[in-house]
């Protein structure tokens, strides 16, 4: 039964009246009578009994009353809660990523955002690179932080705000045998135990698309964090893979960066899906995103 016939019923009751219930409920007698006459056909039984001047309820309209009431104030106070849940919902961010945003500096401007908009919840959700086209597509995210490849950079489902185009390095202590080398070729790692970031990392998917591409096969050991990286290689002398941006960070500890001959490149960009409808808080953060990218890596 339409809830909205059930408020009009609990009105009429209350008022005894159709054209003052009417004027009320900014309809008219008409419709009003229409509607009423359309709960009894759907009941089996009248629920008013109608004079020249007023109308009365019958026994089966008495009976009606409390559950129309009832309900229609459970419609009022579950609109009241959506309407409180949609708010809140549009003053939420969901920026979701892989580990690897903690190696770039955009982490610490999304901190000053939090700082800056103390109305805006902003959250950062960790997920396989893998993970994140799909996260958006189903609205489980609004924005994802991702680096992409070239094939990924065309797909026309997300809107992108680019920041940094990032190639893949060897990093190396001096003495490893590869730290002479000027660029290193794919037979150079065929083969060999590399150091990579652990599995969310776009790294290690970027590396195993230049794998595949190329018909090599290193043995991929997972560490997370750069930093972790770094001293297991001073203790191990390894070898490890990263992307240019994160190995530079720790370009005055000694270490060799060389280049992957015919790198991929990974284009960061924040992505969203196209044609999402975007909330207040949303343009803030698009705002903010633009504003951040032009000054990158400056």
């Amino acid at each position: 039964m339409n809830i909205e016939y059930l408020r009009e019923f609990a009105a009429l009751a209350e008022n005894g009246n159709y054209l003052e219930t009417a004027e009320e409920l900014y309809m008219s007698q008409s419709t009003l009578s229409k509607h009423i006459m359309k709960m009894e056909k759907e009941l089996g039984t009248r629920l008013f009994e109608r004079t020249t001047r007023r109308v009365k309820m019958t026994e089966a309209g008495k009976l009606l009353l409390p559950y129309a009431i009832k309900i229609a104030g459970l419609q009022d106070e579950y609109s009241a809660k959506l309407g409180a849940h949609l708010r809140d919902r549009d003053n939420e961010i969901i920026l979701a990523s892989t580990s690897q945003i903690t190696q770039y500096p955009i982490i610490d401007q999304i901190a000053w955002f939090k700082r800056s908009h103390m109305d805006i919840r902003l959250k950062v959700s960790i997920h396989t690179h893998e993970e994140l086209n799909s996260l958006l597509l189903g609205r489980r995210t609004g924005f994802a932080w991702i680096g992409e490849t070239d094939i990924e950079a065309a797909d026309d489902r997300f809107e992108r705000i680019h920041f940094m185009d990032d190639p893949l390095v060897l990093v190396c202590l001096p003495g490893h045998p590869l730290a002479g080398r000027t660029i290193i070729a794919p037979q150079d790692v065929d083969g060999r135990e590399l150091i990579i970031q652990d599995s969310s990392s776009v790294d290690i998917y970027v590396f195993r698309l230049y794998c595949e591409r190329e018909g090599i096969f290193p043995s991929l050991l997972e560490i997370p964090g750069g930093r972790a990286i770094i001293d297991f290689m001073e203790i191990n002398d390894s070898a490890a893979v990263m992307v240019k941006s994160v190995a530079e960070k720790f370009a005055g500890q000694g270490i060799r960066i060389i280049p992957f001959e015919d790198s991929p490149i990974m284009h960061v960009n924040t992505i969203y899906a196209k044609g999402r409808p975007l909330s207040g808080a949303d343009r803030i953060f698009i705002d903010f995103l633009k504003e951040t990218a032009r000054s990158y890596g400056k």
